[in-house]
C-alpha cells in the first residue's frame, strides 16, 4: 500500500474545508489539527490571520512537524470560559497533547486551514504535504458571511505584514 503523506487543506473560509477534512480524517493513518494558524486560537503567537512565508511563520509551521508546538487556549471573551481552558485545555490544546505523547510517529498530520494558503509551497517543499485547495465562488463567499452574521474582514491584517508589503510593490 502507497504511503500516506501529510495533507494541507486550505482555501477561503466558509467554502467547504471543514466538510472535506472531515471525511479525510476517518483515515486511521492521519491525525486531524484544525486551523493551527488561526491567531485567535492556533499555535501561540500567531500574529496575522493570512500568515505570509516568511522566516517566522515558517519555523511555526516546522514545529508542528518536529512536534515542538504549543497551542493558546485562545480569546478572553469570558473569564470562567478562559480559566477552564486554561486549566483543562481547550479541544486543540488536548489534541495537541494526544499527539506529542501519542501518535507523533504514527499517524500523519491533515491540517486544516483557510489562513495557511500563503504557507502552503513550503508544506509541500519542506514537508513534502499533499495540499488541497478549496475554491468558492466570491458570491457564495460573501452570501456565506452575511448570513453566518460575520464581519467581512478588511484586508489590513493582511496587508501591513512587511512580506506581503513588499511584494505588492514590485
Amino acid at each position: 500500500m502507497k504511503k500516506i503523506k501529510p495533507i494541507l487543506v486550505t482555501g477561503l473560509p466558509r467554502s467547504g474545508t471543514t466538510f472535506l477534512s472531515t471525511i479525510l480524517k476517518e483515515c486511521n493513518d492521519l491525525f486531524y489539527f484544525d486551523e493551527p494558524f488561526n491567531k485567535l486560537w492556533g499555535l501561540k503567537n500567531i500574529k496575522h490571520f493570512y500568515p505570509s512565508p516568511n522566516s517566522y511563520y515558517k519555523t511555526k509551521v516546522d514545529s508542528l512537524f518536529n512536534n515542538k508546538f504549543e497551542f493558546s487556549v485562545g480569546p478572553k471573551k469570558n473569564m470562567l470560559k478562559y480559566l477552564i481552558k486554561k486549566i483543562f485545555g481547550n479541544k486543540i490544546v488536548l489534541s495537541s497533547l494526544l499527539y506529542k505523547y501519542f501518535f507523533y510517529k504514527k499517524k500523519k498530520l491533515l491540517i486544516k486551514d483557510p489562513t495557511a494558503a500563503f504557507l502552503s509551497n513550503y508544506f509541500q517543499k519542506k514537508h513534502n504535504c499533499k495540499i488541497i485547495v478549496i475554491i468558492r465562488h466570491p458570491m457564495a463567499f460573501i452570501n456565506s458571511q452575511i448570513r453566518m452574521n460575520w464581519d467581512i474582514k478588511n484586508f489590513n491584517d493582511f496587508l501591513n505584514q512587511p512580506e506581503i508589503r513588499k511584494f505588492l510593490k514590485n
